[in-house]
C-alpha cells in the first residue's frame, strides 16, 4: 500500500522538477548574457541544490510535523532551510555573473526563487498529505459506523424474537392447532432472522413478508380482541431497505394497543411505494392507565433503536413523526429507498 502511495508520488514530482528545470533554463537564456552550455550549468548547479533541501522538507519533515500538528515549527524549519538554499544560490550566481552586486543583495533576490521552489514541492505534498490522512479518517469512520449498525441490529434481532416467542407462548394455551400454524410462519421469520438481519440491505419485499407474517402472528394471539387493517405496497424486486427498519413500529403498536376500550381495539397499518419514496403510517389506540407507547421505560430498545438507525442510514433521506391523540398514537414514517 504504501509502495503504491510512493509511485504515484515519484511521477508528479519528475513532472514538477522538470517543469521548475525548464522554466529556470529559459529565463536564464533570456535574461542572461550567458551562452548555452553555461546556463545548462547554471541551472543544472541550482536545482541539484534546491532538491536535497526541498526533498528533505516535503518527503522526510514535512509528513512527521503534520502527524505531529506542529506546522508552525516546520514553517519555521522551512524559512531556515530556505536561507540556507538561498545563500547557495547567490554563490552559484555570484560565480557565474561576478557583478558590482553584495552577496546579500543576491542573497536577497535568490531567497525568493527558493521560497518559489520549496513552497511548489511542499505545497503539493502537503495537500497529498491532508488527502491521505482525511482518507484514513473516512475509514475510520466507515469502520465505526459499521460497528454501530452491526450493535443495532444485534440488538434488534433478540428483542424482535422475544416477543414473536412471548405471542406463541400465550397461543398454545387457547389453541395447539393454531400454534402450529403460527409455528410454520414463525420459521418463515427465522429464516430471514438468520439469512437477512447481518445483510446491510435487503429486498423491500422480504422486509414485508416478515411484517406480514409477524401481525398474522400477533391477530392469531389476540383473537377478536384487536382488530389490524393492514395495506401492504406493491414493491419491484429492486428496492432495498435496511433489515427490520420498520419492524420496530409494528411490534410497538401491538405491545401497546389497548385491551378493553367500548369502541374497539385497532392497529392499522397503511404502506405505500411512490416511486424510491416509501411511506408507513402505523396507528393503534391505547390506554391512558398504559405506558404511553412512544416512550416505553422497559425493553424499549425498539423505537430508539430505529430513530438511531435511521439518523445513520438515511440522514437527510427520512421524516419520522410520532404523534398522540387522545387514546390514539401513530408514526408517521417517509424514506428515500435505494434500487440494486
Amino acid at each position: 500500500m504504501q509502495e503504491e502511495k510512493t509511485l504515484k508520488w515519484w511521477p508528479l514530482q519528475v513532472f514538477v522538477w522538470t517543469l521548475l528545470t525548464l522554466s529556470l533554463f529559459m529565463q536564464v537564456m533570456i535574461q542572461s548574457p550567458m551562452g548555452f552550455y553555461r546556463s545548462v550549468l547554471y541551472t543544472s548547479l541550482i536545482i541539484g541544490t534546491a532538491i536535497p533541501f526541498t526533498l528533505l522538507l516535503s518527503d522526510v519533515l514535512l509528513p512527521v510535523f503534520i502527524r505531529r500538528r506542529q506546522l508552525a515549527r516546520f514553517v519555521g524549519i522551512g524559512l531556515l532551510a530556505c536561507s540556507v538554499m538561498g545563500l547557495l544560490f547567490a554563490l552559484i550566481d555570484r560565480y557565474f555573473d561576478p557583478e558590482e552586486m553584495s552577496l546579500i543583495a543576491r542573497w536577497f533576490s535568490m531567497l525568493t526563487s527558493a521560497l518559489l521552489i520549496t513552497g511548489s514541492i511542499c505545497g503539493i505534498r502537503f495537500y497529498r498529505e491532508h488527502a491521505t490522512i482525511d482518507k484514513k479518517h473516512r475509514t475510520l469512520q466507515n469502520a465505526h459506523l459499521e460497528a454501530e449498525l452491526q450493535l443495532l441490529r444485534d440488538q434488534v434481532n433478540p428483542h424482535f424474537l422475544f416477543n414473536v416467542m412471548n405471542s406463541i407462548h400465550v397461543l398454545m394455551k387457547k389453541d395447539v392447532q393454531q400454534a402450529s400454524s403460527v409455528l410454520l410462519k414463525f420459521s418463515d421469520m427465522l429464516r430471514h432472522q438468520l439469512y437477512d438481519s447481518g445483510k446491510a440491505y435487503i429486498p423491500l419485499n422480504d422486509e414485508i413478508g416478515y411484517l406480514k407474517n409477524y401481525v398474522n402472528v400477533e391477530m392469531t394471539r389476540w383473537g377478536s380482541d384487536v382488530t389490524a387493517e393492514c395495506r401492504w405496497p406493491e414493491a419491484p424486486g429492486n428496492r432495498l431497505i435496511a433489515p427490520f427498519l420498520l419492524s420496530p413500529f409494528i411490534e410497538n403498536a401491538f405491545k401497546f394497543v389497548s385491551r378493553d376500550r367500548y369502541d374497539g381495539n385497532f392497529v392499522k397499518i397503511d404502506s405505500a411505494l411512490h416511486g424510491q419514496l416509501l411511506t408507513m403510517e402505523v396507528t393503534n389506540t391505547f390506554d391512558h392507565q398504559q405506558q404511553t407507547p412512544g416512550l416505553p421505560t422497559s425493553g424499549g430498545i425498539g423505537l430508539r433503536n430505529v430513530q438511531k438507525r435511521l439518523s445513520l442510514l438515511y440522514p437527510g433521506r427520512h421524516n419520522l413523526k410520532i404523534s398522540q391523540q387522545e387514546h390514539l398514537f401513530s408514526i408517521k414514517l417517509s424514506i428515500q429507498l435505494g434500487d440494486i
